[in-house]
């Protein structure tokens, strides 16, 4: 079987210098529902990365990004879909709601980078977009392991 989505994007999105918003949503794939993630999303037709991001911030988490800082692009897989995803990191967030998707039950957090990154370090954030963007930004932040 083969997939193609074609593009994708993941915002990590710093609501100050300590927390970032992270969402749980049922994943009827692994059939659960307790996994914190970042928000995410497609794109539209027409659309760019960046202005899809700032869409699906303001549809899950209520914000908008003063800021995006591009991370990495990448193949979600290299055989079985055709995926790129685009990462980015989100700052100087500021209130502005959209309406949510309609097939979307969101958990929103504010939690802190510290144990968002130890939950990547032991396994209980696995989806691989939200992991190498929570591990691009702790290099870029200057985070050391022990």
């Amino acid at each position: 079987m083969f997939y193609n989505r074609r593009f994708y994007y993941l915002l990590l999105s710093f609501l100050n210098d300590d927390r970032v918003l992270m969402v749980r949503q049922y994943r009827y794939v692994q059939q659960e529902s307790h996994r914190w993630e970042m928000p995410t999303g497609g794109m539209h037709a027409g659309e760019t990365p960046e202005v899809a991001a700032q869409r699906e911030l303001q549809e899950e988490v209520g914000y908008s990004a003063g800021r995006l800082e591009w991370v990495s692009s990448y193949y979600t897989s290299k055989s079985v879909c055709d995926e790129t995803a685009h990462l980015y990191l989100g700052y100087d967030l500021v209130p502005a709601a959209l309406p949510p998707d309609e097939t979307e039950f969101l958990e929103i957090a504010a939690l802190p980078f510290a144990d968002v990154l130890d939950l990547v370090l032991r396994s209980e954030i696995r989806d691989s977009m939200t992991v190498i963007a929570v591990l691009h930004a702790a290099r870029l932040r200057g985070w050391q392991s022990k």
